[in-house]
């Protein structure tokens, strides 16, 4: 689904990725984890299309994206959420998860005025599609509920719902769990389960809860310093004395295999 070959990133003098390869499977649910200022979200930043690399190739599918805008890149089904919650507040759940139909229905005005037959069809396909997704991640009975005044938890769940609404090919989440206790925690676990079982979506997942991408993900790279320094299955990582060295410590070795 998505291949990263020789990428480098750099901001004047600061090299924040360094020739980084990433393979990741179609299908597959992908960790990226790494201590504070190893080049995560600058990674995820160009993959996306917010950053231009300065050297190097991504592809997604077959396909270059490199060069192509944040917009472009989402219409070819890749998606991500942000560290920060940014969903709509004073808007309601249903209308925070119609937004992200947005690329997919398109009304011209005059449709809208005089309420056509073809737009009428539209709200009403978005609105099945916003009712299914809701129904998905487990918010349907909160749909009319004002969004900014839903606990934590609940606000990713529907940044999750909004995304799925492009119908996305891969997923990328930037810290969907931080801030939440177990509780919290678990459910995403298990509804990010339930996307990849049930709609086969590729799923790019940064976090630094290790209980929580020990879980989940099949194949984890590691960074530091903007370089890779290991890849493969989570017992390889949890093993893998570099990595213990510089991310978990080598007091929480036990605490990761858990």
């Amino acid at each position: 689904m998505l291949e990263v070959k020789g990428l480098t990133k750099k901001f004047g003098g600061l090299t924040a990725l360094n020739d980084v390869n990433m393979s990741v499977a179609d299908g597959a649910i992908h960790g990226l984890i790494g201590p504070n200022g190893s080049g995560k979200t600058t990674l995820i930043n160009v993959i996306s299309g917010f950053c231009a690399p300065t050297s190097g190739s991504i592809t997604m599918a077959g396909r270059e994206i490199s060069s192509l805008t944040p917009y472009a890149i989402s219409r070819l089904g890749m998606v991500r959420t942000f560290q920060n919650i940014n969903i709509f507040p004073e808007m309601t759940v249903l209308q925070n998860s119609l937004m992200g139909n947005f690329m997919h229905e398109q009304p011209n005005l005059g449709s809208v005025i005089v309420g056509s037959k073809g737009y009428r069809a539209q709200v009403k396909r978005s609105m099945e599609l916003a009712e299914e997704m809701l129904n998905f991640v487990g918010l349907a009975e909160v749909r009319n509920k004002q969004a900014g005044t839903m606990p934590y938890g609940r606000q990713r769940k529907l940044e999750i719902a909004r995304a799925l609404m492009t119908r996305p090919k891969l997923l990328v989440l930037d810290e969907p769990v931080a801030g939440m206790n177990e509780q919290e925690s678990d459910a995403v676990a298990d509804l990010l389960l339930k996307l990849q079982a049930k709609r086969n979506i590729t799923i790019i997942l940064i976090e630094h809860d290790m209980r929580f991408v020990m879980k989940l993900c099949s194949l984890i790279t590691v960074l530091s310093a903007g370089k890779v320094i290991a890849a493969g299955i989570s017992t390889e990582i949890q093993n893998n004395a570099e990595v213990i060295s510089v991310y978990l410590g080598t007091g929480r070795k036990k605490h990761a295999r858990n």
